[in-house]
C-alpha cells in the first residue's frame, strides 16, 4: 500500500488520545463540520506570523486577550489531519472518529500520487483527470512593447474607464505605458525610468497609493540591494518617487490594505529571508520605514487578496509543509489562519472571488509529485466566510501549472483558471474545471504575464499574454 507510515502501538495511541483530549478544549464538532475563521486575537508572537521591528513603539496597545493554544493546526498533537487548530484551540477533526487504532497516514502528502488518506489509510483517490476542451472561437492579435517585459498588469491609467497597460522592462529599467484607443488597440504613449540603466527582473503592482482618484503603480527590482520605486500617476504621466530600500531579491510585490485603515500598504515576497516584508502606507503616498516579516519559508508564488470576506486583505502562499493563509487586519498583522496539507511543494496559491453566499475557494497548483510532466491542481471548497472543506477535490492536467489569474470569461457561474504552463503555455481551466484548453498561437508566458480584462468593450474579459522572451503581446479574444 503506498505512503504506509509505521504502525503505532494500539495501547500507546489510546494514551496519546487521552491526553491529546484533555488537552485540547472544545468537544468534537458534529462530523462534516468544516474549519471555521480564527477569531485574530492572537498576540502576533506565534510560529509563523508577523516579526515586528524592535524599535515598536513602547505606547501601542496591547491585547488583554488571553494566549491561544494554537494558531496553525500543526501545532496540534498527533497530526494537522487528525487534529485541527479552531477558534485558538485543538479539536478533533470528525473524520478521525472512526479511525483504526494503527493508523496508516494521518495526511494525504504520506501517501503516493493517485491515493488519499481516508481513515488512517491509503486510498485510492478520487482525482479528475481533465479531458481536453473542444477549442473555443478566439480572435488574436499580436502587437509589441519596446522590450521584453518581466511583468505587466491592466489598469485604467487614464481616466478614460478603458483598461491600459503597465510593462516592467529590466532591459531599459524602466516601465512602458499603452493606452487602448476603446478598441483593444494599445499604442505606446511612453517610458518612466526606474533605474540607471539595465537591472534585475522588475515585480509591478498598480493601486490608488495616495487617494488622488489615479492609479498609481509600484515597482521592484529583483536585486541584491531590493529597492522599491512609487510611481505617481497624473493622467497616465508619472512621477517616480525615490528609490526606497525593501528586501534583498524580491519575486513579487502588492499593493493591497493589509490592517484595514483604507491605506494601501506595500507587501513584497522576497527569495531570500525575510521572505515577507511590509511597509505601511499613510494614505497619502508614503510608506513607513519600519519593516516586518512573515517568519514562514515561501516556496512559490503568493496572492494578496481579501480572501475571508471581511474588507481587508490577506497572504496565501505555498510553503514547506503545504500553503498558509495568513489574515490581515489591525496588529497583529498577518496571523496564520490554516495551514492545508497540499501534497506538492512550490507552484503557485491561488484564491477564487467569493461566489453568491459569500464563499471563496482556494487553488493549489504544483507537479505531481511521481510524474513531474503532469500538473495536480488541488482545490479547497470554501464552506462560509473564512471555513474551507476538510480535503480537497484534485484534478490532474497534462502539463503542471505554474500560476495564473482567476477570472470569469464568460457568464457561466464561477471562474475559470487562466495558468502559465511548465512549458510556457497558456492553459485555460473554465469554470468548473471539467476540462482543459491550450490556446494555441497564444505568447509563450508566465504567471506575471497573464492578465485578463475586458479590452474591446464588447462586454466580454479578454486575456492579454505576455512573451516570454521577446517584446510580443498577445491579446485573445475567446468566446466558449
Amino acid at each position: 500500500m503506498p505512503g504506509l507510515n509505521q504502525r503505532v502501538d494500539p495501547l500507546s495511541l489510546s494514551m496519546l488520545a487521552l491526553l491529546s483530549a484533555a488537552a485540547c478544549g472544545p468537544a468534537a464538532s458534529p462530523a462534516g463540520e468544516t474549519d471555521a475563521a480564527g477569531t485574530g486575537t492572537g498576540t502576533g508572537t506565534g510560529t509563523g506570523g508577523l516579526t515586528e521591528d524592535p524599535t515598536t513603539d513602547p505606547s501601542a496597545p496591547t491585547t488583554t486577550d488571553p494566549i491561544p493554544e494554537c494558531q496553525l493546526d500543526s501545532e496540534c498533537s498527533l497530526s494537522a489531519y487528525c487534529n485541527q487548530c479552531y477558534e485558538g484551540s485543538c479539536r478533533i477533526n470528525p473524520v478521525c472518529d472512526d479511525s483504526p487504532y494503527d493508523p496508516y497516514c494521518y495526511e494525504d502528502r504520506e501517501c503516493g500520487d493517485g491515493y488519499i488518506c481516508s481513515g488512517g489509510e491509503c486510498i485510492e483517490s478520487p482525482s479528475i483527470v481533465l479531458p481536453s476542451c473542444a477549442p473555443p472561437q478566439a480572435k488574436v492579435a499580436e502587437w509589441n512593447l519596446s522590450n521584453a517585459p518581466t511583468a505587466f498588469v491592466l489598469a485604467d491609467l487614464d481616466g478614460d474607464l478603458d483598461l491600459d497597460l503597465a510593462a516592467a522592462e529590466p532591459a531599459s529599467g524602466s516601465i512602458e505605458i499603452a493606452l487602448n484607443d476603446g478598441a483593444g488597440n494599445f499604442i505606446l504613449a511612453g517610458a518612466f525610468g526606474v533605474a540607471p540603466g539595465e537591472t534585475g527582473e522588475l515585480a509591478l503592482a498598480a493601486g490608488d497609493i495616495d487617494k488622488d482618484g489615479d492609479l498609481d503603480l509600484v515597482v521592484t527590482r529583483r536585486e541584491v540591494d531590493g529597492v522599491l520605486n512609487l510611481l505617481f500617476n497624473d493622467g497616465a504621466v508619472f512621477t517616480v518617487d525615490a528609490p526606497q530600500f525593501m528586501a534583498a531579491l524580491p519575486m513579487q510585490v502588492f499593493m493591497a490594505d493589509l490592517d484595514g485603515d483604507g491605506a494601501l500598504d506595500v507587501l513584497t515576497i522576497n527569495e531570500q529571508a525575510p521572505q515577507v516584508t511590509v511597509k505601511m502606507g499613510d494614505g497619502a503616498g508614503k510608506l513607513s520605514g519600519k519593516q516586518s516579516g512573515v517568519a514562514e519559508t515561501i516556496t512559490g508564488r503568493a496572492q494578496v487578496t481579501d480572501i475571508d470576506g471581511d474588507g481587508v486583505a490577506d497572504l496565501l502562499a505555498p510553503n514547506p509543509d503545504g500553503a498558509t493563509l495568513w489574515i490581515g487586519g489591525p496588529k497583529p498583522l498577518l496571523s496564520p489562519l490554516r495551514t492545508f496539507p497540499v501534497q506538492g511543494s512550490g507552484g503557485a496559491a491561488l484564491s477564487g472571488a467569493l461566489d453568491f453566499e459569500g464563499r471563496a475557494s482556494l487553488v493549489f497548483l504544483h507537479p505531481l509529485l511521481r510524474n513531474v510532466d503532469q500538473g495536480m491542481v488541488e482545490v479547497w471548497a470554501g464552506t462560509a466566510k473564512g471555513a474551507w472543506a476538510f480535503e480537497p477535490t484534485q484534478y490532474i492536467t497534462s502539463q503542471p501549472l505554474t500560476g495564473g489569474v482567476r477570472a470569469s470569461l464568460d457568464d457561466s457561474p464561477g471562474q475559470a483558471l487562466i495558468s502559465a504552463t511548465s512549458l510556457g503555455q497558456l492553459m485555460v481551466l473554465p469554470s468548473g474545471f471539467d476540462c482543459e484548453h491550450i490556446v494555441e498561437n497564444a505568447a509563450a508566458t508566465t504567471p506575471a504575464l497573464i492578465a485578463v480584462g475586458d479590452v474591446d468593450s464588447d462586454g466580454l474579459p479578454d486575456i492579454v499574454a505576455g512573451g516570454r522572451d521577446g517584446p510580443t503581446l498577445t491579446t485573445i479574444h475567446l468566446v466558449f
